[in-house]
């Protein structure tokens, strides 16, 4: 399996368990920008970037935050641990 199908299962996975917590959430297929999935819930939105792996670029990392931050959207990175789907919400540094 290439590591775009790896990603693309794993932002459907994410997709899937969003939708299950009571989110309305998608992807954005193909998409060139920091967020891989957006979602939203109860009045507040978040912003997905996923990766196969735990290591986050920095430069991602910023764009995402600055993505969240126009759209007033939650950051937040995911990605798996051998089977398991991890998030993280990205806080803002002081």
């Amino acid at each position: 399996m290439t590591a775009y199908n790896k990603g693309y299962r794993l932002e459907l996975r994410l997709v899937k368990h969003l939708r299950e917590q009571g989110m309305r959430a998608h992807r954005t297929p193909g998409s060139k920008t920091p967020v891989d999935v957006w979602a939203g819930a109860d009045g507040h939105s978040f912003c997905f970037q996923v990766q196969i792996a735990r290591y986050f670029p920095p430069a991602k990392l910023d764009a995402l935050k600055d993505e969240a931050k126009e759209f007033g959207a939650i950051p937040y990175i995911a990605w798996r641990d051998g089977k398991r789907l991890m998030l993280k919400e990205l806080k803002e540094e002081t």
